[in-house]
């Protein structure tokens, strides 16, 4: 009781209240939407936005759950990395590359020409370019895990997705300080990417580590408690690689988010199928706490009222981007001519997922720019994709036949019979 008294708990005990509520309502919600064959995440989205709409959680509040929201983001990204299987990516490198480079080409140069078209300043519209690149993995793994998506798209969906992220990251800190010195008209030099280039560097390094010394107590020591069955091992290691990995990366200053990406991907291509499997089912059985309470903190964070004061520029962001990812999606089909059906037909509907990297990307460069109309503008871009991005994935998987929880009760006492689903299978590793 002396230290109950001596340590002034309040606000953690606030936090446990704020989470608790957000949690009951953003899966209240989520099973609304589900029930209206919406995706879950549109619940959790609109969760968050109704506590905001009505003063539950102010902008303080959501600063107070600023960490929450990166350690959500951080096993988010850390489970994405883990479907990044380089054997399943291998056979699909040519498509990856191709919608990567389009992707890259098309949405920086369409944002860049679109806001400099409207008298934005040049240092503004690059670095909104550079942020409007990554392909937001939250709703993703929200889809995918939910439905249990398999097959040749799904694989080429995570591939691309994973390596637009680390690429869109390079890309904005290096545009990072080429738009502080125009802002400020100085002079750049190599010296001012020097930093930048070490916080990209580190992080990646940390990844790897991280993930090989995951790999290697899974080897030597978590896999003897496979024929248990007791799943605590690899759940508490992976949680403390995914809180050491978030914490570690914020106290050096270097984007997490890429760490964990780099471990989740190093650390599954050193597993087998069967070990694989088990992690996997000890991730998915704890991720759910962690998808709803980043979009319903993210929700809260909207502000639909930006849409009167930012209106412009987000239909030119919104514009770019969509353009990109639906040119680099067609495009990548036509690359690829052994692509399956799904694929190309698919495929240019399926990257339009946005609210993860690119609002953590915002908050760094309204820290260094000193401009809030970074992150509201990105907000309310997110606030718009919401409507439509997640449906659309949810509906380009489920009609390329990749959703594999609607075959099993469809086919509950009869074997699939569809020859695409099971040739896909094959270079499924998972």
């Amino acid at each position: 009781m002396f230290l109950v008294h001596a340590i002034d708990l309040t606000g953690a005990y606030e936090i446990l209240l704020y989470l608790s509520i957000m949690m009951a309502l953003g899966l209240t919600l989520g099973k609304i939407a589900s029930h209206f064959e919406l995706p879950d995440i549109m619940g959790y989205i609109l969760a968050g936005m109704l506590l905001s709409g009505f003063g539950f959680v102010t902008h303080e509040t959501v600063l107070k759950l600023e960490f929450v929201s990166n350690i959500s983001l951080g096993f988010i990204t850390f489970s994405f990395g883990t479907l990044l299987f380089w054997p399943n990516m291998k056979a699909h490198l040519k498509q990856i590359l191709v919608v990567l480079a389009v992707e890259v080409v098309l949405i920086f140069g369409l944002t860049l020409a679109l806001f400099s078209l409207f008298r934005q300043p040049l240092w503004f519209s690059l670095i909104m370019a550079a942020i409007s690149i990554p392909t937001a993995t939250a709703p993703i793994i929200e889809i995918t895990k939910k439905h249990k998506a398999k097959g040749p798209l799904t694989n080429l969906i995570c591939g691309i997705a994973g390596w637009d992220n680390l690429v869109a990251v390079f890309i904005f800190l290096m545009v990072l300080p080429i738009s502080i010195a125009l802002k400020n008209d100085t002079t750049l030099a190599f010296t001012h990417f020097v930093p930048f280039l070490q916080k990209f560097g580190i992080a990646v390094l940390l990844g790897i580590t991280l993930g090989l010394l995951f790999g290697y107590l899974q080897r030597y020591v978590l896999q003897r408690f496979q024929k248990t069955d007791r799943h605590e091992p690899y759940l508490v290691s992976s949680l403390v690689v995914i809180f050491f990995g978030t914490a570690a990366s914020m106290l050096l200053e270097v984007p997490y988010y890429i760490t964990l990406l780099i471990a989740g991907f190093v650390f599954t291509n050193m597993l087998d199928k069967k070990t694989f499997e088990y992690e996997t089912d000890t991730l998915d059985n704890f991720m759910p706490p962690f998808l709803i309470v980043f979009f319903v903190i993210a929700g809260a964070e909207l502000n639909i009222t930006n849409l009167v004061t930012y209106g412009g520029l987000t239909l030119l962001m919104i514009a770019a981007n969509l353009t990109g990812k639906y040119v680099g999606g067609w495009l990548g089909a036509i690359a690829a001519p052994k692509t399956s059906e799904a694929q190309d037909k698919y495929l240019k509907t399926s990257l339009f997922t946005h609210g993860g990297i690119e609002i953590a990307l915002a908050t760094m460069a309204v820290i260094y720019l000193d401009d809030p109309r970074i992150k509201a503008i990105v907000l309310t871009v997110v606030l718009v994709y919401e409507f439509f991005a997640p449906l659309l994935l949810s509906k380009s998987l489920g009609n390329a036949n990749e959703f594999m929880l609607v075959h099993v009760k469809e086919h509950k006492n009869n074997p699939i019979k569809d020859t695409s689903l099971r040739s896909s299978d094959q270079d499924v590793k998972k």
